[in-house]
């Protein structure tokens, strides 16, 4: 089910969620036993820490940018209008290169 967003209602994703400063807001759209969607704010230098566990994850950012690295060693870089697919079983970090919306959707 679907949560979180209204429905009949065109409205740009990104405006879900708005942030100020030092804040690093979520909120979740989707959530099952196989998938999952969030969208995150996070504000310049802001990180986020999170195990995939056994679901892959697609990492689509909507603003700003983003620097993700995998289990301390791959480093990608993900402006607004690019995404990243990372493979499940990883810690995956990721740090605000300047304020930045994403959204992360995870899935078996």
């Amino acid at each position: 089910m679907i949560r979180n967003f209204p429905r009949g209602e065109v409205m740009p994703l990104k405006n879900m969620l708005m942030y100020g400063p030092g804040q690093s807001l979520s909120k979740n759209f989707v959530e099952t036993e196989n998938f999952s969607m969030e969208m995150y704010s996070l504000w310049k230098d802001g990180e986020l820490q999170i195990a995939t566990q056994d679901r892959d994850m697609f990492i689509t950012c909507l603003e700003g940018a983003v620097i993700v690295s995998v289990s301390g060693k791959e480093v990608y870089i993900v402006r607004a209008e690019e995404s990243l697919l990372l493979p499940g079983n990883e810690v995956v970090r990721i740090v605000a290169k300047e304020n930045c919306k994403f959204v992360m959707i995870n899935t078996k």
